[in-house]
């Protein structure tokens, strides 16, 4: 009998990746990272977003919780008449969710901050980025809705029902330091040169700086066909 022998077989799996097919297989890699890392980024981005809405949808449902205890009238920006300043933020700490209550605890300790704020002094913990209007009487009276001393008879609380264009006027929303929300804190920089503000109406918009001027200024000024 005689004895052949076979030639070694070669499959396409037995040999290692040539140059060229391994820099094909890093072009690929690149092509479809450069596509998928954005899109990531932006999901990321919308899920921020989103979540700050809510954020501020509970600020809002919290304020007129609060005027249900307080004869009607919107939260103060600041509250001094015992001596002791009440920030916005404590006094509607007791009105907020579960979920955003854990953000709100004992003074500084966890205060709920803007995750699109960039601080400008990050020590001081009492610069949110979010502010509450003052001025809820413009353009008719310059009142602010605060008590900054024991006594000032130019500040006091305000109705929430005598509030006009609530469709309109801005309760909260973003400043560049903290606690009240006027024209010169406005801040416009986190939402592609816009700020996100809630109104007395309940609805969350992005405002850009002129816009958000007159919903504190003179909202009745203010086209509402902004979003």
């Amino acid at each position: 009998m005689i004895k052949t022998h076979k030639a070694p077989s070669h499959t396409p799996c037995s040999r290692g990746f040539t140059l060229i097919e391994l820099l094909t297989v890093i072009a690929i890699i690149a092509i479809l990272a450069a596509i998928l890392i954005p899109a990531v980024t932006g999901v990321r981005l919308q899920a921020r977003e989103a979540a700050k809405r809510s954020a501020y949808r509970q600020m809002f449902i919290a304020n007129n919780m609060y005027a249900i205890d307080n004869d009607g009238m919107s939260c103060l920006v600041n509250d001094a008449r015992s001596g002791v300043h009440e920030q916005w933020y404590y006094l509607l700490s007791p009105y907020l969710s579960k979920e955003y209550k854990g953000k709100w605890k004992a003074r500084e300790d966890g205060i709920f901050v803007d995750s699109f704020y960039e601080s400008p002094n990050p020590a001081n913990k009492s610069w949110t980025g979010v502010g509450l209007n003052a001025r809820l009487r413009l353009p008719d009276q310059n009142t602010q809705n605060a008590y900054w001393t024991t006594t000032n008879g130019s500040e006091g609380e305000t109705l929430l029902a005598a509030i006009t264009y609530p469709e309109k006027r801005i309760l909260l929303g973003d400043i560049k330091r903290q606690i009240n929300l006027t024209v010169d804190l406005i801040d416009t920089s986190r939402h592609d040169n816009k700020g996100m503000f809630v109104r007395f109406d309940g609805s969350v918009v992005l405002l850009d700086a002129k816009q958000a001027t007159f919903s504190i200024t003179d909202p009745a000024k203010l086209d509402l066909e902004i979003e």
